[in-house]
């Protein structure tokens, strides 16, 4: 069973580590295990909000702002002036508006015998 410390004790080794002293040196020191001191100061980091990323967290991150990124550039070429039919109600969406003279113009030849159909 593992042997339980103090919380006293952990904030002790905790700002020991953090003064620059190496962990193999505390854990001498102290007959505490190194990889104790890694947890606890994981679990200091974790808990101060000043945790590190793993390297799957990473990655995972890097791969989500890509993604991110793509989209953007493919939403801006969406919103490009070369294409002013298109109008944004709000981000992330879009319709087709025509100019409201589109439809009338086309009654208008197609009562006048110029409709395709």
């Amino acid at each position: 069973m593992p042997k339980r410390y103090s919380e006293q004790v952990r904030r002790k080794v905790l700002a020991m580590v953090e003064t620059g002293r190496p962990v193999a040196r505390v854990s001498a020191d102290l007959g505490i295990a190194e990889q104790t001191i890694y947890n606890w100061r994981r679990q200091e980091l974790i808990a101060s909000g000043r945790a590190l990323l793993t390297r799957t967290e990473l990655s995972e991150l890097l791969a989500a702002r890509q993604r991110i990124s793509e989209l953007e550039q493919e939403l801006s070429q969406l919103r490009k002036p070369h294409a002013p039919h298109i109008r944004t109600s709000h981000p992330g969406s879009f319709r087709v508006a025509l100019p409201w003279n589109t439809v009338l113009v086309s009654e208008e030849l197609a009562r006048a015998g110029y409709d395709d159909a």
